[in-house]
C-alpha cells in the first residue's frame, strides 16, 4: 500500500493508492484516479476501472471489462471459455 502509484505482477489482497496497476490480481483495488489489470478476480473501486479479464465487480465513473463499458457499476461473474489460463491461477499452493 502506497500513497501514489502501485504496480504489481501478482497481487493477492488489498491495493490502495492514487493509481493501481496489476497483471494478475485477486482481491480489492481502491484507486483515486483508477485501476488497471489484465486479469482481475475481485472488486475495483476508482474513477476509471479497466480489466481485460474480470470476474467480479467494478464501481466508478467509467468501468471497462471484456464484455462491456459502463458508467458507475460494471460486473462479470462468468468467465468466457476462450479466456484460458485465468481460473485456478491463485488457487494453486506453492
Amino acid at each position: 500500500m502506497t500513497a501514489f502509484f502501485n504496480d504489481a505482477y501478482y497481487m493477492n489482497g488489498l491495493q490502495v493508492g492514487f493509481s493501481n496497476n496489476g497483471y494478475k490480481t485477486k482481491g480489492l483495488q481502491i484507486g483515486i484516479l483508477g485501476n488497471n489489470t489484465h486479469e482481475m478476480k475481485g472488486v475495483q473501486i476508482g474513477l476509471i476501472n479497466k480489466s481485460k479479464k474480470l470476474k467480479g465487480l467494478q464501481i466508478g465513473l467509467w468501468n471497462v471489462n471484456q464484455k462491456r463499458k459502463l458508467p458507475f457499476i460494471n460486473w462479470n461473474f462468468k468467465l468466457d471459455p476462450d479466456l484460458n489460463g485465468f481460473e485456478g491461477w491463485m488457487d494453486k499452493k506453492n
